[in-house]
C-alpha cells in the first residue's frame, strides 16, 4: 500500500513539474503618461500594444487617475510597439524592448503625448545642432527620426519651424545661421518622406524671449543652443 501510495506521490510530482514548465513568466510594465508641454498627468488615453513578432497577442490598455496605467502578461526578449491616442494631442509610439528573464518581472516607464491644437509651441527637447554651428551634430538623427516619425503617424498636420540663435552676437550672422538650421531640418524632413507643403520655417535673429541665454557663466564645455520650436499650423 505505502508502494503505491509513494508510486502516486511521485507521478503526481511529474505532473506538477511540467505543468509548471509550462508556465512562461510574464513582464509587466506600469508607469505615468503626461502632456509634453505642461507636464500635467493624462487620464483616459488609449495604449496599444503591438507585438512586433507575428501571432503575438495585441494588447489594449488606458490610462487611469493621474495618467497611471499597467499592462502585463507582455513576453521577456520581445520587441513591442505601443501607440498612444488621445483626442487632442498627436498619436504617438513608442517602441520597447523587454529584457530576456526567466522570471515575473516589473519594469517602470513613462510616456509623452505632444498636445494637437493650432497654434501650440513645442521645443525639441534636445537640440540637434552643436553651438554656433549650421550644421548636424552627432546622434542628431535620433531626435530628427522622432520627429519624422510623428508627422507620418498624423498626416494631416502642418507645421512651423521657428528656429532661434544661441546668442545676441551680429544680427547678420544670426540670421545666416538660423536660416541654414531651419533649411536644414525641413530637407531632413522632406527626405524621409514628409511632403514640404507641410512644413514651414522661420529662423530669428534675435534669442528666444521665453527662454533666453543664461546670464551666468555655464560649466566649461556646457553651452546653450537657441531652442527649436515646432509649431502647429494646421490639422
Amino acid at each position: 500500500m505505502m508502494r503505491i501510495l509513494w508510486r502516486f506521490l511521485i507521478v503526481q510530482c511529474f505532473v506538477a513539474a511540467a505543468l509548471f514548465a509550462q508556465v512562461s513568466p510574464v513582464v509587466t510594465i506600469t508607469g505615468y503618461v503626461y502632456d509634453e508641454v505642461s507636464f500635467e498627468p493624462l487620464n483616459n488615453v488609449l495604449i496599444i500594444v503591438k507585438p512586433q513578432r507575428p501571432n503575438l497577442k495585441e494588447w489594449t490598455s488606458k490610462t487611469h487617475s493621474g495618467g497611471y496605467y499597467l499592462i502585463t502578461g507582455l513576453q521577456p526578449g520581445e520587441k513591442y510597439t505601443l501607440r498612444l491616442r488621445k483626442a487632442g494631442y498627436f498619436e504617438t509610439e513608442y517602441e520597447l524592448r523587454l529584457p530576456k528573464t526567466e522570471k515575473y518581472t516589473e519594469l517602470s516607464r513613462d510616456f509623452l503625448m505632444k498636445p494637437l491644437r493650432v497654434g501650440t509651441r513645442i521645443p525639441l527637447t534636445v537640440s540637434p545642432f552643436p553651438y554656433k554651428k549650421a550644421k548636424f551634430k552627432l546622434g542628431a538623427e535620433e531626435i530628427l527620426d522622432d520627429l519624422v516619425n510623428l508627422l507620418k503617424i498624423n498626416p494631416s498636420v502642418h507645421i512651423r519651424l521657428e528656429v532661434y540663435p544661441d546668442t545676441e552676437a551680429d544680427t547678420a550672422f544670426n540670421r545666416s545661421l538660423t536660416t541654414t538650421r531651419a533649411q536644414l531640418l525641413a530637407e531632413y524632413l522632406t527626405k524621409h518622406g514628409i511632403d514640404s507643403d507641410r512644413i514651414e520655417i522661420t529662423a530669428f535673429a534675435t534669442p528666444d524671449p521665453l527662454n533666453p541665454p543664461p546670464v551666468k557663466k555655464r560649466a566649461k564645455g556646457k553651452f546653450y543652443v537657441g531652442p527649436v520650436y515646432i509649431v502647429v499650423t494646421k490639422l
